[in-house]
């Protein structure tokens, strides 16, 4: 109404019932693409934790309104719809803005009590989804570690309950690196794309992504985390990103656009795009090689890996091999169909030899469909070693770290 001069109109409403710990911020299921829900009973959601006062069990909480634009004073909230989750710890440091460590600088607020920016709607053919998230203290021995609780809640149809159809907890999976500051959105597909922040005690402000595809097992992020921008700078502040945001191309409703803040020559946004969505009609491939793993190997190792459909055309009958090292090529077919953007695991039948104690071999095992038409997702390699029985070491040095500040009493670590 502002862009063409006319008097626009806000309506605000409590929300009854909500439990605080003192700062909140809860979301309007925002629409994210032109596939709008049904008129009315617009949704806001929010979570509820145990350590709150007032709140018996972890939950979500969540409201519809109704804003009749003719006359406001008619437009009407609900009463809180409970829903149950995981249990979670949402509360860092009794609730203080202090939270987690950096190289350098003071400790990093991870925005508690925040369900993050945003939590957005997509409507599909026989349902309706939201996809929303916020920090969790991930450490359950009594310290801090932050990752990100997801949710995928879903709908029958307009007007219908919400309930949660997937949720997760996802941790930053190398160097012990806090992650937080996430957004998420869903493509066309179905897939899940989700940015995040990462910092710890010896690694500066970073920017990654993640995601899963719309096939993938419930409540996992299965695409590797990856790097979008990483500072060169601590943060002079413990404030960051108020608040970063992940939103789907509407020219292909698959490409991610993600927005976030780091420090690179003073505090800088920086923008990253992603798609997991493929473009192809035959794309499949070797996603993971899920066993042998390293232990006390033999001759007689099971080898099982998990396909990847990437494309958008079901497949029948792929070929997939292996091979230890530079040895010969093992070539079986995996029978079942592999809809798309699913994944599936298969065990071959023929064993694989590893079993010279100490050694470290490079199993290598791909597919090779004729009509692929991508080849660079097709084969993956990693290394299993046979261990020995006993065999100790240092694995890193923590502690100290490059710096000006050194003194002559350094703990090492």
């Amino acid at each position: 109404k502002m862009l063409i001069g006319e008097q626009p109109q806000f309506v605000g409403f409590p929300l009854p019932g909500i439990r605080t710990s003192g700062f909140y911020s809860p979301q309007v299921f925002n629409v994210c693409n032109n596939e709008l829900p049904g008129e009315g009973n617009a949704t806001v959601v929010y979570m509820q934790d145990d350590a709150w006062s007032g709140v018996a069990e972890d939950h979500l909480k969540l409201w519809t309104i109704n804003v009749d634009w003719e006359n406001t004073a008619q437009s009407t909230i609900s009463a809180a719809v409970e829903v149950p989750t995981i249990p979670f710890i949402s509360v860092f440091d009794g609730g203080s803005f202090s939270n987690r460590p950096q190289p350098g600088g003071p400790d990093i607020d991870v925005l508690q009590a925040t369900v993050m920016n945003q939590a957005q709607f997509r409507r599909f053919a026989d349902y309706n989804s939201v996809v929303f998230n916020f920090v969790v203290d991930t450490d359950g021995s009594g310290g801090e570690l932050a990752g990100v609780r997801w949710f995928e809640m879903r709908q029958p149809s307009d007007s219908e309950p919400w309930v949660i159809y997937q949720e997760g907890t996802y941790v930053s999976p190398y160097n012990n690196k806090d992650a937080f500051g996430a957004s998420m959105a869903m493509d066309s597909d179905g897939n899940i794309g989700m940015g995040y922040t990462t910092v710890s005690s010896t690694e500066r402000i970073a920017i990654y992504y993640t995601g899963r595809y719309a096939g993938d097992p419930l409540g996992e992020m299965t695409i590797d985390e990856t790097l979008i921008g990483q500072s060169t700078s601590s943060n002079p502040s413990n404030r960051l990103a108020d608040y970063t945001h992940l939103t789907v191309d509407p020219s292909d409703n698959k490409t991610f656009w993600y927005i976030a803040e780091y420090f690179k020559s003073g505090r800088k946004d920086v923008v990253g795009a992603f798609k997991i969505a493929s473009d192809l009609t035959n794309d499949v491939g070797v996603l993971t090689i899920d066993s042998p793993v390293d232990g006390d190997l033999t001759d007689e190792e099971i080898v099982t890996v998990t396909l990847m459909n990437y494309g958008e055309a079901g497949q029948r009958d792929i070929p997939v091999f292996f091979r230890v090292d530079e040895g010969e090529f093992v070539y079986e077919v995996f029978n079942d169909t592999l809809p798309p953007a699913t994944t599936a695991q298969y065990t071959f039948i023929a064993k694989a030899a590893m079993g010279a104690v100490g050694q470290t071999y490079q199993l290598t095992s791909g597919t090779a469909l004729a009509p692929d038409i991508d080849r660079t997702n097709d084969t993956i390699v990693r290394s299993v070693t046979d261990l020995y029985d006993i065999d100790m070491g240092v694995s890193a040095i923590i502690s100290p770290v490059s710096g000006s500040d050194l003194t002559a009493s350094e703990v090492v670590t």
